[in-house]
């Protein structure tokens, strides 16, 4: 387990461990109305380097068992969003550990886009709501915080000799997804040598029950969300996930790397 350091801003003191310490910490959000969050990533970011417990996005059962003044946004997706990182998932194999899809032999790795633009107060005309109203929901996307996701999701499929594959729905969300199919086929083809193919998440998820394994699979926000959780579940439990935030300095580091020691460099 880890040590926290309670403290009230990002410049924390030391621990006897060098550890900068945050207080992630319920009493913390209900004093600094939840601005902790927004702290903690600007220090993760100046230091480049951070140890972080779990946390929960509160619901209303939540607000009420700890008593919180508002559902605070996901420290999560606040953090990622400050550093433009992604997440990248893959199970740990064990042989005595029964795997509900037997016939992954080799681990998959979930490339998450970490950044997912959502808006709930805009005024925006959407649909002309008749009768008992609606719901609209939005959300937005910026060319750099794409091309981070495709250096990290490309990145670690280079490191590990594994091909890359990308999933959307384009062909409904024509612009949306496209842009994201579109940012990753020029970045592969300007800059990467491994494998890279774009497939719709239909055949994508039908494709990774039927194969053994051993690639890379990005996916967007809410597609990561879910399809890292099965591939957890499929390979035997939630509990055996490396889970690791790559941001773009990171991406930077890793480059200069494999610059430096070229096909060499097995270690992330």
């Amino acid at each position: 387990m880890t040590s926290v350091i309670v403290a009230g801003t990002a410049e924390a003191a030391f621990d006897s461990r060098g550890l900068l310490g945050n207080g992630l910490l319920v009493i913390i959000a209900r004093r600094t109305l939840d601005h902790w969050v927004f702290w903690c990533s600007t220090a993760f970011a100046r230091y480049n380097v951070a140890i972080k417990c779990a946390t929960i996005t509160p619901d209303e059962g939540r607000m009420k068992e700890f008593n919180l003044r508002a559902m605070w946004k996901s420290p999560n997706g606040t953090i990622r969003n400050i550093l433009n990182g992604t997440v990248l998932r893959e199970p740990i194999i064990c042989k005595n550990i029964h795997r509900l899809v037997h016939g992954w032999t080799k681990p998959i790795c979930i490339g998450r886009h970490a950044f997912d633009g959502r808006e709930e107060q805009i005024e925006l005309d959407v649909f002309n709501f008749t009768g008992a109203g609606g719901v609209a929901l939005s959300m937005y996307n910026t060319d750099e915080f794409i091309r981070a996701f495709s250096e990290a999701s490309m990145n670690m499929a280079y490191q590990k000799r594994w091909p890359l594959y990308l999933s959307t729905k384009n062909t409904i969300l024509k612009k949306y997804d496209g842009k994201f199919k579109d940012i990753f086929q020029e970045n592969y083809e300007t800059k990467w040598r491994a494998k890279y193919e774009h497939r719709l998440i239909d055949d994508m998820v039908a494709y990774a029950l039927k194969s053994e394994g051993g690639y890379v699979w990005a996916c967007k926000n809410y597609d990561g969300d879910v399809q890292s959780d099965l591939i957890a579940q499929g390979f035997g439990s939630l509990g055996l996930m490396i889970s690791v935030l790559v941001c773009a300095l990171t991406v930077e580091l890793l480059n200069l790397k494999l610059l430096m020691f070229g096909t060499n460099m097995t270690t992330y």
